[in-house]
């Protein structure tokens, strides 16, 4: 099956609801964040899943703003990550598992061996375009489908390593709308053409860019130079 056929035989599939505790910590994780100031969008699998309805995450992510990074890192003192490429915030309880995560650079390596690094920030215009909403009982401000489709087709993980990439995309965007300027403004703000267009492009997401059509002037040029010449 192509990507493209993948797209469209994804809302086919039974709707799966996602984990009970990972909704609990999620809720009581962005309540907690906005005490503290900090913005906070759900992204990435759990995303994917409750737009998709078609799998169940392992764990829940949040994006988190690079200015609000330090907010987080207060009101989630007790297991940071800070590296020269992210800030990741691990919380977790008895049963669920959830991370926050900003400052990223996001690495990876073609089928060729050739390694390159992608920045992946929630730039002004993703916290604009971030909104509240409901679904499934997970009431909490939702990163635009665009974003969690950016991360996915960046990083391009597929089951051999657990993952679930291009399955994600199909569902996002057989469930929602995508904005395609603002797919394309993000594609140029992470220099990703080459990667991410190139895959989106494939798959019909990302869909061409309509060309104004010039008439040929060549006529007309050629008789001008024949009366200058004359």
């Amino acid at each position: 099956m192509s990507s493209a056929q993948t797209v469209l035989a994804i809302g086919t599939q039974t709707r799966v609801l996602q984990s009970e505790a990972n909704q609990r910590l999620a809720l009581r994780v962005a309540k907690k964040a906005q005490t503290y100031g900090a913005t906070v969008a759900l992204f990435s699998g759990t995303y994917a899943g409750l737009v998709g309805g078609h799998r169940v995450s392992d764990d829940v992510d949040f994006w988190v703003p690079n200015k609000h990074v330090a907010a987080v890192c207060e009101a989630f003192p007790g297991r940071i990550l800070r590296a020269h490429d992210r800030t990741i915030i691990t919380v977790d309880d008895q049963y669920g598992k959830l991370e926050l995560m900003g400052n990223m650079m996001i690495h990876t390596t073609d089928e060729f061996g050739h390694a390159a690094a992608f920045p992946f920030y929630m730039t002004r215009q993703a916290q604009r375009r971030s909104r509240m909403g409901a679904i499934d009982g997970w009431t909490m401000r939702y990163a635009d489908p665009v974003d969690t489709i950016m991360l996915k087709a960046i990083l391009q993980r597929g089951m051999e390593v657990g993952k679930h990439d291009i399955r994600d995309i199909a569902a996002i965007v057989a469930a929602t709308d995508i904005d395609q300027a603002y797919l394309r403004t993000r594609i140029r703000e992470t220099q990703s053409m080459d990667r991410v267009g190139v895959l989106l492009e494939d798959m019909g997401v990302l869909r061409p860019t309509c060309r104004l059509e010039l008439p040929d002037f060549a006529p007309g040029f050629q008789g001008l130079r024949e009366s200058l010449a004359g």
